[in-house]
Order: C-alpha cells, then structure tokens, then sequence
C-alpha cells in the first residue's frame, strides 16, 4: 500500500469515490434485505459493479505512476460508467417504492425509512459518479517524482 503515499489530488479523489461507492453497497445491501423491502428481492449487478468498480480503481490507483494520463483517464472513465451503472440498477430496483410515496395517502413507518434510505444509498452513488468523472478529467493521479 506504498502508492497511498504517492497520490495526487485526483488519486484522492479517486480513494474518496471508492469509499462512497463502498457505503452505498452496503447501504443497498440492507436496505434490500431488512425492514419495509425485505422478501422483496435483490439485484446482484449494484454489488457486482461496486466490487468490480473498487478493485479496478485499487489496480488503476496501484499502477498510476506507471501509466500515461491518457490511458489511466480511459480507465477511470470505465470505473465511473460501473459506478453509474450500479446508481442506475439502485434507481430502478427502488422506483415503484419511490414513486408510491408520491400517493397522497398513509405510508407505514417503514417505507418512509426505506425510500429515506434508499435515496440516501442512491445519492451517495452519484456523489462517488461525480468525484470519479472529475478525477477522469483531472488528469494526473499520482505525484510526479523530482
């Protein structure tokens, strides 16, 4: 883990997407196994992107001082489509909930604290989308060595 020490602002920048894009995982997880969605099912793909998305961005992160600008922004560039990709699966999965509160009716307490939850699952998502297209546009991830 010697490459932590060498990372630029956008190799930062790239860590605090991972870390966003990890508790959004995990708040999809609960969110689809406990309370109001509970029996309801879960889509593997948000989990399955995460994990792809975190151990790209390691090797990416790992490899940056080795590789040219270009390439590493091609790469983060997929990174974020995956981390996309996982907000989008998170958006569908949860918008007939979402949408049902838009009824002007009594919700059970635990749908309100689901769709709460859900949408604070999904909005971290996208705050982890957007940390990853600036760190793509940014440009160099690690320190250049004097």
């Amino acid at each position: 883990m010697s490459f932590i020490k060498k990372q630029g602002v956008c190799g930062w920048i790239v860590v605090a997407a991972v870390i966003l894009a990890l508790v959004s995982m995990i708040m999809y997880i609960v969110n689809s196994n406990t309370g109001y969605m509970e029996g309801m099912g879960m889509n593997a793909l948000p989990v399955v992107f995460t994990v792809i998305f975190i151990i790209g961005a390691v090797i990416v992160l790992a490899l940056s001082d080795k590789m040219n600008e270009s390439l590493s922004g091609l790469l983060l560039f997929v990174l974020a489509l995956l981390v996309a990709g996982s907000a989008l699966v998170f958006i569908v999965e949860r918008v007939d909930v979402i949408g049902d509160m838009l009824n002007p009716v009594n919700h059970p307490d635990a749908q309100v604290k689901a769709v709460r939850e859900a949408i604070a699952g999904i909005s971290i998502y996208l705050v982890a989308f957007v940390a990853m297209v600036i760190a793509t546009i940014g440009g160099r991830l690690a320190k250049k060595e004097e």
